[in-house]
């Protein structure tokens, strides 16, 4: 479980809370009225409730979009983390090529036919 700060408050997060239960509870009763009293079909009224939904949904991001720019990416020079490395850490040594088995290491075999485990 993280313990991240989502810089949601409180009291919005339990509006969201309510309305979602709100939203839930209703749903069920509206789409049985509308099944109903009208000629529409599961299928029918399935689409239409999920076609709804996608209009409210885009309408609350227009409603809600922040103005300007994006906030700056902190991975735009490839690196991600909070700030530069510190001097000596592995990330900030470059990177080298993968190092090379002892001398007296029987892997890999020197010739095709030497014996394996196989």
């Amino acid at each position: 479980m993280s313990n991240t700060v989502s810089g949601l408050s409180v009291g919005r997060g339990l509006l969201y809370l309510i309305v979602a239960g709100a939203a839930w509870g209703t749903a069920g009763a509206a789409a049985s009225l509308v099944y109903r009293t009208s000629d529409m079909g599961p299928v029918a009224l399935s689409f239409w409730r999920c076609a709804a939904g996608l209009v409210l949904l885009l309408a609350a991001r227009l409603l809600t979009r922040r103005p300007g720019p994006p906030p700056p990416s902190r991975c735009a020079d490839g690196r991600c983390g909070p700030g530069p490395p510190a001097s000596g850490s592995p990330s900030s040594r470059p990177p080298t090529s993968r190092p090379s088995p002892p001398p007296d290491s029987p892997w890999p075999p020197s010739s095709p036919s030497a014996p394996g485990p196989y």
